[in-house]
């Protein structure tokens, strides 16, 4: 009589329970598995509501560090104001931040410095 000693391991997709509720052991929620494939339909609910809450709740209020930007003698609040109102968006808000630096002489011909509350004009 024959034996066939052939390994059996039983297939458990991701996401099976024990008895108890409890993911098993070796079941990890990788990449590509999302909260309905890995808890029901409630836990999930739950799970999204508890993370909503949190983005909801996070501190928002904390001080922004704005500096005063000075050019061709009209102070802006901001580099990102002082981009907006002479060059009509944002985009070169990177490039004042460096002529403020030093890095840079001019931004399209204008020069920036950072102001200084004590400074005079």
């Amino acid at each position: 009589m024959p034996f066939n000693f052939e390994l059996y391991i039983p297939y458990k997709p991701k996401g099976m329970r024990d008895s108890r509720g409890r993911l098993l052991k070796g079941n990890t929620l990788a990449k590509g598995n999302t909260w309905d494939k890995v808890y029901d339909e409630e836990t999930a609910k739950r799970q999204r509501e508890r993370a909503a809450e949190m983005c909801r709740n996070f501190p928002r209020d904390r001080p922004r560090r704005h500096r005063k930007v000075i050019c061709e003698g009209i102070i802006y609040n901001s580099i990102a104001d002082a981009s907006r109102e002479l060059f009509g968006s944002a985009v070169y808000v990177s490039i004042i931040s460096k002529c403020c630096r030093g890095l840079r002489k001019r931004v399209k011909g204008k020069t920036f410095e950072y102001f200084y509350e004590n400074d005079e004009l």
